[in-house]
Parts: structure tokens; sequence; C-alpha cells
């Protein structure tokens, strides 16, 4: 196997504003030989200015900038031993590197680890030495994590055409990514039965360890339940999420063929890691979402990832998940996906397409470079700026980077996000054929680096490139964003700023009577108030009664009917026992609270 090395990129300088387009100038872009093609680009938790850089094969050095506008190397290097047992030789010829993750110590320090698949393997080291770190798992002394094992139980493969054989165990395979979170290691494999234009996939899983750094010597142990089968095949990539959840980022059936034969359907899973258990699937569709961790804005509020086969980007709410329930369900169970039904579960487990903003059937859809076309394409990453109001993508067949607008204000304001939350895109040549960057192409692994905090203005992007040697590019930018402000109910109003972005309020201000048992403004215009059966702009007592005599027969209907239906009952103006008891809860303050569900807070 390759040896790898991890150079440390190392950004010091504030840079003077920018606008928006890639300045090629010798004074805006620096390019530097890397000597191998980096597979993953991670900033460092605790400093921004400092970054890491994953080589599959030996590399010099770090990465510095200086105030010079040079790149060069310097900082500290981890080689991957070269006696880890790598055996593993099907479906793929060599062991790979596939992701990073960096774990910051509650004793200080920060230790890295590396995903290898092939040898199937997570392999930690000491971030800030370079030294190799022992662990002990199950009571033996090891210089990794072992992520091969046999998976036992009933399951069905995956193939283009649908549903495959069924099989009673499969071995894991295709190591992934691996995420620490508290006291617990998860681990993604993709479990490849065949790879190529007419793969075939066992079912995904994430793979559970108890961690220990409580004592002298970490200790990993697998955990209980020891892994947990994912929605849909392929998953790729683990993010941390707020509340203390993972994603799981599930590609799902995706070939080696450009343009690909085969485009399978993707989601993304919630999952609960200490529950071990899964809380929720966003079904994307076709279009398999990236590699990648997600994009979360800096309010985490909203999500974004790549498709692997199209020039788009999917984009989800991930506000309040941690208050999902947890679904009674077996996590070690091959479940329907949430992309082959059209019912509010899949095999016990919620599906939260109502959260979904962008996807396959409206996906933001990225223009192509300049001098190329069609709509194929392979989305690396997507990253935010740090202000949170852009974000960027690499667009590896294409040699370029796209920038869009993302309008981050008010987004705590309880109303459903929209795809007006962003602007116009543009793709810019991050890789021309020729000047600067020579002959290189496919950007790929990306960072977004703030110098201010003017957001675009102040912000460079970092990438990598594949080949023919892999070089390490930063540039600024320089421009305009066509901005993301879009007014979904044509009042005038702004959907950022208006406080019922789905009902035409066109006064200004626009009116907000008051909230649940109150006469405060709470945000939320009257005509969306949801349990204002009465229209007066506030929940009070006079809603229950309201609500109370229509059920018990008193009365034959309601003032504002469609906004009775505070449970999220399917169908236009539903109101039944469900909507009273939630109704009363509410104004006691008692979960789950009404939320944004009536008719006019959706589309």
């Amino acid at each position: 196997m390759s040896r790898a090395s991890l150079p440390l990129l190392l950004l010091l300088l504030p840079l003077e504003a920018m606008a928006l387009t890639l300045q090629t100038g010798s004074e805006a872009t620096d390019t530097l030989p890397l000597v191998c093609a980096g597979s993953a680009l991670e900033t460092h938790p605790q400093n921004p200015d400092r970054a890491f850089i994953v080589c599959p094969a030996a590399g010099a050095g770090g990465i510095t900038i200086t105030p010079g506008m040079s790149i060069e190397f310097s900082g500290v290097d981890y080689f991957l031993p070269g006696d880890l047992n790598c055996s593993e030789s099907s479906p793929f010829t060599q062991g790979t590197i596939t992701n990073l993750f960096l774990d910051p110590l509650s004793g200080g320090g920060l230790r890295g680890w590396l995903a290898t698949s092939n040898c199937e393997l997570a392999v930690p080291f000491d971030a800030e030495t370079g030294d190799d770190l022992w662990i002990l798992y199950q009571g033996g002394l090891r210089r990794s994590v072992p992520t091969k094992r046999t998976i036992s139980g009933s399951f069905l493969t995956y193939v283009d055409s649908g549903a495959g054989d069924a099989i009673s165990s499969f071995a894991t395979n295709l190591t992934s990514d691996v995420v620490r979170i508290g006291n617990y290691l998860l681990v993604a494999t993709s479990n490849f039965a065949l790879a190529g234009s007419n793969p075939v996939l066992n079912p995904g899983t994430v793979l559970r360890f108890l961690i220990d750094d409580s004592g002298a010597q970490t200790e990993i142990v697998p955990a209980l339940p020891p892994y947990i089968v994912t929605s849909d095949p392929n998953p790729t990539a683990l993010t941390l999420l707020p509340g203390g959840l993972v994603a799981v980022t599930n590609t799902g059936l995706l070939d080696v063929a450009v343009p690909p034969l085969v485009t399978g359907a993707g989601s993304i899973d919630i999952i609960d890691p200490v529950a071990g258990t899964l809380l929720g699937s966003f079904p994307l569709g076709a279009g398999n979402p990236g590699a990648r961790s997600l994009a979360v804005d800096p309010t985490e509020s909203v999500a974004v990832t790549g498709s692997h086969t199209f020039r788009q980007l999917f984009a989800f709410d991930i506000r309040g998940l941690e208050r999902l329930p947890r679904p009674s369900i077996d996590p070690m169970l091959q479940r329907p996906s949430c992309n082959d039904v059209i019912g509010a579960e899949a095999g016990g487990l919620p599906c939260l397409r109502d959260r979904v903003i962008a996807a396959a059937a409206n996906p933001i859809v990225l223009p192509p470079a300049p001098g190329t076309s069609g709509a194929a394409g392979f989305i690396v990453e997507a990253r935010y700026g740090a202000s949170g109001d852009f974000l960027a993508a690499t667009s590896f067949n294409d040699g370029g980077l796209a920038v869009l607008a993302f309008d981050s204000r008010n987004l705590e304001l309880p109303h459903p996000l929209l795809p007006s939350r962003f602007g116009a895109a543009q793709t810019l040549a991050a890789t021309p054929p020729s000047g600067i960057f020579g002959t290189e192409c496919c950007p790929g692994p990306m960072l977004v680096h703030a110098n201010s905090a003017a957001g675009v203005d102040g912000s460079d992007v970092v990438w990598l490139t594949l080949g023919p040697t892999g070089i390490v590019s930063r540039a600024r930018l320089a421009g305009a964003l066509p901005p993301a402000s879009g007014d979904w109910d044509a009042d005038g109003v702004e959907d950022a700023l208006d406080n019922c972005p789905l009902e035409p309020n066109p006064v200004l201000p626009q009116t907000d009577s008051g909230g649940i048992d109150s006469e405060e403004p709470d945000g939320v215009g009257d005509p969306c108030q949801c349990g204002d059966v009465d229209g007066d702009g506030k929940v009070l007592e006079s809603d229950v009664s309201a609500l109370r005599e229509l059920l018990a027969g008193i009365t034959d209907a309601l003032p504002f009917p469609e906004k009775c239906n505070v449970a999220g009952a399917p169908g236009p103006g539903s109101c039944d026992l469900v909507d009273l008891v939630v109704l009363t809860r509410a104004r006691a303050g008692l979960a789950p609270g009404l939320a944004q569900l009536c008719t006019p807070a959706r589309p």
C-alpha cells in the first residue's frame, strides 16, 4: 500500500476585500505542486488559519501562505504505516485513503482519523506531532480499528434494475468515512459486491464503537448495536450535526462510466449515535449525493451536498432534528428507502421529505464552466463561507468552481426555508487550460478561508486538483454575486424578512398581533399564525374553545379552518381531536408545539 502524508496548510495573512470571479494574476492566485492527487482537505477545528491535506502517496512537507502571496511547504507530516495488514483486493486492486476526521481531545491536542478502504481500517494519528497513536482494541494493542466484519441476517443486494439477490450475509468493505462524537466512533462502509459500470452493492452500514480516552491508553470496543443499516446503498460520508446527531450521506448506485450508465437514488439518514438508531431520512431522489461531508451553514439551519452525476446541489432543513422522536425500529434490519415510498414512513422510519428544499425534482442547477457544456458533472465538495452568505462548490468534470449567494438572514423565523434562499449560481473556470494553472485539471476537495468578516468579499478558495501530478491552488474572488432575494408570495417583502412568506401580507410593518397566549409579537405574521382559528392573530383560549365546540357539534364551521391543522395531518383544513390536543398542550407550554404546520405555512 502507498504511504500517505498529511502536509500542514497554514493560512496567515488578512487580504484586502475582493469581488467575485477568480482573480488569476500572480498576486491573486497561488499554486503548488503536490506530487500526488489529494483525497481530503480539512480545516483545523480550533484554528481556521490551518488545514490538513491527505495525500495517497508520500509528499513533501506542509503548506503555508506568506504575505507575499506564495504558497510553500512547512509543518507536520504523518506517514501511514506500511504494515497494517492491507490484504483485501476485491473489488478494488489497491488500498485507498477515503477521508480524514480531526478529533480535538478533551485534555488538549488533536487526533486525526484516516478511513482506509481495502485495508478496511480506521487509523488514528497525532495530528500535532505526526506520531502513530496506539489503541487498545478489545484488549489488544493496535495502531488501527478493524472495520471489516461479516454482517448476518436477511438482506437484498442492490442492482441497476432494482432489488437484487437475497443474501444471508455479506462482508463490509470500502470503508469510506470515520467520525468521533462523544464516546462513540462511527465508521461508514459502502460494501460493494461488484464495482464498475454495472455495480452490485450490499446494504450500507455504519459501524459503532465505544471509545474511552479517560485512561493512559485509549480503549475501543464494538458498541451495541454494533452497526446500523442505511436506508439507501453506498454510505460515503458522515457529518456531525447540531444536537449530537450524525448525518449519513447515502450516495446510492453509482458506476464508474462518464457520463454514468447508472444513476441511483440517494438519501441523507439522521443517526442518534448514543441510542444507536435512525431518526429519519431525507429522500433526495436520483443524482447520487456526494461523498464529502455536508456543508452546514454557520447558523446550523441548512445543509447542502453535491451530486456525483449532475451539475447540481441538494439542500435540506436541519433545524430541530434533535427533537425528532426515536422510532421503535431495529437499526440492524434492511428497510425500504423513503425514495421508494409515498407515505410518511418507510419501514417505520420517518421520511423527512417536507424538509427537503432542493433535490432531484427541483435541484440547484449549476451552470457549466466557461468553454464547457452539458448537464453531467461531479460535484466533489461544497462549503459555506465563514459568514454564511455564500456557497462554493468544486465541479470536477468541467474544471469549474461554482459560487452562489445564500441568504442567512432570520433563519430562526418559524417558517419553512425556501429555494429562494439561494441566489443564481455562477461557475468559474477553476482550472483553465493555460496560464497559471498550466495543464492541471479537475478541482476536487476544497475549503473556503475567511480573511475578514466581510463574507464573500473577504474569502479565498483553496482546492486540490487531480492531475497530472496534483496541485494546491488558492484564489481570491472578484465581481459580484446575484443576491438571494426571492419573494415567494409576491407581496413585496423578501422571503428572508417576510414573517409570513407563503401568504401575502404586504403592509409594512407586517402585522404580528401576538403569539401563543400572548399579545407580544412572536415573528409569525397574522395570516400564518397556526392555531388562530378565529383570526385575531393570537392563539388564545378562545381558539381552543372554538375548536372544541366544532368537534362537539355545537358549531358548524370555524372562521379560519385552514389554521386548525396544527398537528400536520395531510390535507388542507384538517381538524380533528389530535389538533385539539396539540393546541391545548402548546398553550400550556408542552411539546410538541404548533410549529408552522397548518396549510398557509407550507407550499
